[in-house]
């Protein structure tokens, strides 16, 4: 049997032209289009019919995929209390367990965070005042400049805004002074003061701690 042929014509339209054992069952359709003498075996079939079957008909049964999960954030956290303790020792100068507590719970970054946000706790003045270091006395701690000396290492080691100090005593090593030599009393005032400039702008502009030394 030979093969159907499906070839377009002008209009646009496929022509199925159909096997020769069955030009009898066109017989009379024969007839009517002899007069404009088309094949009897010709039927003109829009293309977009097969175009439409060749695509698998009307709209597709299948759901779309679902859409991935979104990430996880995963939060740095120390994994023992040794590695807790030697990430504070490096942003302050002491540590303490209720420190690696906090840190293990909350993760590098948000305890950083809480350090920048922290409030100085006390300052050098206010300490060497609770303790009438500048006050005079038969000790004469007003000629001494070891209240500031005892000020700075008690806030160092035990004043909760642990990073703000270690920032502090950073510029301490950069804009040096000291108590020796200075020829007026109430040098550890002094000295207190100095060290609350540089507590007070620790987190801030370097220019804005020199400008307030040589105030």
């Amino acid at each position: 049997m030979k093969e159907a042929l499906y070839p377009v014509n002008s209009d646009g339209l496929l022509e199925v032209i159909a096997p020769s054992d069955a030009a009898l069952a066109f017989e009379d359709i024969a007839s009517e289009d002899a007069a404009t003498k088309r094949s009897p075996a010709i039927y003109a079939i829009p293309a977009a019919a097969f175009a439409t079957a060749a695509c698998g008909g009307g709209g597709s049964t299948s759901s779309a995929p679902a859409p991935a999960p979104p990430p996880v954030a995963v939060i740095p956290k120390p994994a023992t209390d040794a590695e807790a303790a030697r990430f504070i020792l490096k942003a302050s100068l002491s540590v303490t367990e209720a420190e690696i507590t906090d840190i293990k719970s909350v993760g590098y970054a948000a305890w950083l965070d809480k350090q920048l946000d922290m409030p100085i706790a006390e300052t050098g003045l206010a300490w060497m005042s609770a303790r009438n270091y500048d006050k005079v006395t038969v000790e004469e701690y007003f000629y001494s400049s070891l209240p500031a000396d005892f000020m700075v290492w008690n806030q160092l080691m035990t004043s909760p805004d642990a990073v703000r100090k270690r920032v502090a005593f950073a510029l301490s090593e950069f804009l040096v002074v000291s108590g020796s030599g200075i020829g007026f009393n109430w040098r550890s005032s002094a000295m207190g003061y100095y060290w609350d400039q540089l507590n007070s702008n620790a987190f801030g502009k370097f220019s804005e701690i020199t400008g307030r030394h040589h105030a």
